[in-house]
């Protein structure tokens, strides 16, 4: 069985080109309705689901606060552009790794996204996106379920841009048996490369064009 990699896609494939600044107004207008106070220093979509899972009406606001993000997200992916030679990088990769994206990112918005920048879905093995289960990163719940995917896989990285992306892998990580699974933090992204290093990655690469020459001093 070929090695795992399982991406990010925002920030670290490609990016959504989309005002994020209104987004967490928007959404922290909301919540303030229901007297609750974003912390808006980190992934949006992961302190949205973790302060309405907390709240008596948290369905129905987690359901508005997606809304409004999956708003944004509509516009973003229709103008999404790449980041660095990504696609190419993703051809090479994909002759010696299964390729998969574990995103907190809608669905719409990932196949939209992708179409844009002209990546073929086929490219990847698998996705999960926020809307493909319960809980978005940095659980590691959408991690175990990918793995859940590609049965008798022993070697696994998880690469992404954010803290939570490194997270998730690492939570996954303890939580499995005969399955290697390393986190590779991206310095680029737009969280800021101190945040990503607190998270302690196995490996640090200043962006995606790194990763292949990473990989192979890796055995496979």
């Amino acid at each position: 069985m070929k090695p795992l990699i399982i991406f990010d896609m925002d920030w670290t494939l490609i990016k959504l080109v989309m005002t994020w600044e209104d987004v967490i107004e928007e959404l922290s207008e909301l919540f303030r309705r229901y007297g609750v106070q974003l912390d808006t220093r980190g992934n949006i979509i992961a302190e949205v689901f973790s302060k309405s899972s907390n709240m008596k009406e948290g369905k129905k606001l987690l359901k508005q606060a997606y809304g409004i993000i999956d708003k944004y997200e509509a516009v973003g992916s229709k103008n999404a552009v790449v980041l660095g030679n990504s696609p190419s990088i993703l051809k090479e990769l994909e002759q010696n790794y299964n390729l998969a994206i574990v995103s907190n990112n809608g669905d719409k918005a990932i196949k939209t996204a992708l179409k844009t920048v002209g990546v073929s879905l086929k490219t990847f093995k698998s996705i999960i996106s926020r809307d493909s289960h319960e809980k978005p990163k940095p659980s590691p719940v959408p991690i175990i379920e990918m793995l859940k995917k590609f049965p008798g896989t022993k070697v696994v990285y998880v690469v992404g841009d954010e803290p939570v992306d490194i997270l998730c892998g690492k939570a996954a990580a303890k939580l499995v048996n005969g399955i290697s699974i390393y986190t590779v933090g991206i310095m680029g992204g737009w969280i800021g490369k101190e945040k990503v290093l607190r998270s302690k990655p196995d490996f640090v690469i200043k962006n995606i064009e790194e990763l292949p020459a990473l990989l192979s001093k890796q055995p496979l």
